[in-house]
């Protein structure tokens, strides 16, 4: 589809930006940590409990309907990342023990958990590896994998790299 319109990635990747935007809305509603806006998504387990004995179950499905969905397709676009790569190697490693739908419910908690973190503190996504942490300012970076060599440039005010639409005009 990308041969025939050219600019489709970059139309595609707007129009998720905005349908993420949309159903959060404003992230003061959820203040406190990332977890409430997992579970407005219905990206966490149900939980059934009695006594002593705890069991977690299939995903709770309760929550915005469009958010899910649009959380498990950017998750599955993760594989096919390439020159920024996103959390395709978070999606691989949990692929390798369980199914596919697990993994993708998965990556999707934890994009939602760094946009959340992007949205509290009002700042651009940026990969710092764990070994060599940099302070911005009084904020704690945002971490995501060893192998991701460095910040993202020329990109929007607050950009991912599953999602990002860079100024020279490429994606992903």
């Amino acid at each position: 589809m990308s041969l025939l319109f050219p600019s489709y990635t970059l139309i595609s990747s707007f129009i998720i930006r905005l349908a993420i935007m949309a159903e959060i809305g404003t992230i003061d509603r959820f203040s406190s940590s990332p977890k409430k806006l997992m579970s407005y998504a219905g990206l966490v387990p149900s939980t059934y409990a009695s006594g002593e004995k705890t069991r977690h179950g299939h995903i709770t499905k309760q929550g915005s309907r469009w958010l899910r969905w649009t959380m498990i397709e950017v998750a599955q676009l993760q594989l096919l990342c390439k020159r920024k790569p996103g959390f395709g190697w978070y999606y691989r490693k949990i692929n390798q023990r369980k199914c596919s739908s697990v993994a993708a419910v998965a990556t999707a908690r934890k994009l939602l958990a760094v946009i959340w973190r992007m949205l509290k503190d009002n700042r651009p996504f940026q990969a710092v590896p764990p070994q060599r942490e940099v302070q911005v300012a009084h904020l704690p970076p945002i971490v995501a994998h060893p192998r991701w060599k460095g910040a993202l440039s020329n990109c929007e005010t607050w950009c991912f790299p599953q999602l990002c639409v860079c100024a020279n005009g490429t994606d992903r």
